[in-house]
């Protein structure tokens, strides 16, 4: 009882250890559904915004993270800017860099260090200046103003009309245009559909790499290599994690895996109904919780437990397997740890037998989380939990 409640301990404080950083931050600011939060008066350390739309009109002195659907910047960042946002604005001076992942991401001010975005529309104003690199990733890049380092731009279609001091670098599938008035101090490197020419007058070299279509056959050829590739290591990796999870099972609670095993087997059939009740009626239960406003927490808390009965279904069924294969799998950890890794890796095995491969391992999934959910019923009602 000491050691598990030890190990539960642990794994709370961790969790929260994880977090401190954000709870314990001077500046945390979060706004409920639809809500914007506004900041109007200067803030002196790093500062957490979390809300539908956010706008600051102040500076910041430390480091500013925001993610909501739309952020506008209007005072100046005294450290790095990090953003996750469906559109940013950024109006102001950053001192630091600036990181941000958004649908659109506007610049229209300096910059002092790099600037990192991957967003589906990148618009560099002519006032914008970056002290640093740009790298960006970007369906459509416009890149104005003035860049002190080097570019490095990948995606869609890229226009360029800005003074670069540094060497750029595009790749685009569309198309690269460079304005009048360009000038860039380095090389220019770029891959596009087609070269041209004139690119030359705006840089000091200039290298044109060729992009041609491929055939498919190369490609449909790697596919076919790829995907029992994936699905292998995907095979191992989840065994990893359920080895795992065993482990932790049988070292916590070494009496329970054998214990559901031999329930399931006293009575399939009602392992099997039991848990195809489970498996569906659930889902609908918290669905129709999730439409009522009282009931949205208590469907948080029903997802957290199915989660877990899920999990123990899985172990219940590797378990019950193995024990198929391992007479006494229950007599030492060491014998159920045997038995349920054989268990797992017929399971998996079972898995990638095509079309019937996935309709057995529902049913034994479904006989897995009946046999569970009684162990759990039964415990209770005895009061051993």
């Amino acid at each position: 009882m000491i050691k598990r409640l030890f190990i539960w301990m642990l794994a709370v404080f961790t969790t929260a250890g994880l977090a401190l950083p954000v709870w314990a931050a001077p500046n945390f600011m979060a706004g409920e559904k639809d809500q914007t939060v506004t900041v109007n008066a200067q803030l002196s350390d790093d500062t957490y915004i979390g809300a539908s739309a956010a706008i600051v009109n102040a500076d910041i002195d430390g480091d500013l993270i925001i993610g909501a659907n739309t952020a506008q910047l209007n005072g100046k960042v005294g450290g790095d800017l990090w953003v996750g946002a469906g559109t940013v604005t950024v109006n102001d001076r950053i001192t630091g860099d600036v990181r941000a992942g958004a649908g659109e991401v506007a610049i229209n001010t300096t910059v002092d260090d790099d600037v990192i975005v991957g967003t589906g529309k990148l618009t560099m104003s002519d006032q914008a200046v970056i002290r640093g690199d740009l790298i960006v990733g970007s369906g459509h890049a416009t890149v104005n103003g003035r860049v002190y380092g080097d570019v490095r731009i990948a995606g869609g279609a890229v226009t360029i009309k800005a003074n670069i001091g540094g060497n750029v670098e595009v790749k685009t599938d569309n198309s690269l245009t460079i304005l009048p008035g360009t000038k860039i101090g380095g090389e220019l490197s770029y891959w596009a559909p087609q070269e041209n020419p004139e690119f030359t007058q705006y840089a000091k070299k200039v290298t044109y790499h060729s992009i041609s279509k491929r055939s498919s056959a190369p490609l449909l050829g790697a596919m076919m290599w790829m995907i029992p590739a994936v699905s292998i290591s995907f095979l191992l990796w989840k065994l990893i994690c359920v080895l795992l999870l065993g482990a932790v099972l049988i070292y916590l609670m070494p009496k329970l895996l054998p214990r559901v095993a031999v329930l399931i087997k006293k009575d399939y059939w009602q392992a099997f109904w039991q848990g195809l009740i489970f498996i569906i009626g659930v889902p609908i239960l918290m669905l129709i919780l999730a439409m009522t406003l009282i009931g949205i927490h208590l469907t948080l808390a029903i997802g957290l437990i199915y989660g877990l009965m899920m999990i123990g279904g899985y172990a219940s069924v590797a378990m019950l397997i193995g024990s198929w294969l391992i007479k006494k799998s229950d007599k030492t950890p060491g014998r159920q740890l045997g038995t349920f890794i054989a268990g797992s890796i017929l399971f998996g095995l079972v898995g990638i037998i095509p079309v019937i491969g996935w309709l057995v391992c529902f049913i034994l999934m479904v006989i897995g989380v009946g046999g569970f959910w009684r162990d759990r019923y039964k415990m209770f009602r005895s009061g051993k939990y």
